[in-house]
């Protein structure tokens, strides 16, 4: 069997003893062995990424962010213009005094003993939609809403609550 001693063990990379037909150190044949001008790599050479590769991955990540925050920023303009709709048209039917539009606007938990009021006093709805005139969002979350309204000099509080994908009036 031939030796391509001296040089390095193609297994661990000791050098290969002139003339030796085994590594020394692993035991391997030297057969195949890298020759001394080519001593072996220590692992895999790192590639380094160019500066614009680093580049194209920032720009990547920064039109990520933006489209994620868009897309955060348009759900809940959406969600806010859904709700200030959902006043809006309860603010209208107390406007007009119809009472029926006025009850399909409470949330379910107070049909029943809100829509009952709202029925016998016709005439003061006028008066709630006067109210919610004056409305102003204080808090919200993704499934309730409070409103601030005021009527010489009081506050009031009107909550609204998400029932599916509707706005409904649930406490005043």
């Amino acid at each position: 069997m031939a030796t391509n001693a001296p040089g390095f063990c193609v297994q661990c990379g000791a050098p290969a003893p002139p003339g030796g037909r085994f590594c020394e150190r692993c035991g391997r044949p030297l057969v195949g062995a890298i020759p001394p001008s080519l001593p072996p790599a220590a692992g895999p050479v790192p590639r380094r990424r160019s500066r614009r590769a680093w580049a194209a991955v920032a720009v990547f990540l920064f039109v990520a962010l933006l489209a994620v925050g868009a897309l955060l920023l348009m759900r809940s303009g959406s969600a806010a213009s859904v709700l200030d709709r959902a006043a809006a048209k309860l603010e209208q039917a107390c406007n007009a005094k119809n009472a029926e539009q006025a009850v399909e606007l409470l949330h379910p938990a107070v049909k029943a003993g809100y829509g009952a009021t709202l029925r016998a006093r016709k005439d003061e709805l006028p008066r709630l939609g006067r109210l919610l005139a004056t409305r102003k969002l204080i808090a919200a979350t993704d499934e309730v809403a409070e409103y601030e309204v005021t009527e010489d000099g009081k506050t009031f509080i009107l909550t609204f609550e998400r029932h599916g994908d509707q706005w409904l009036l649930v406490g005043m």
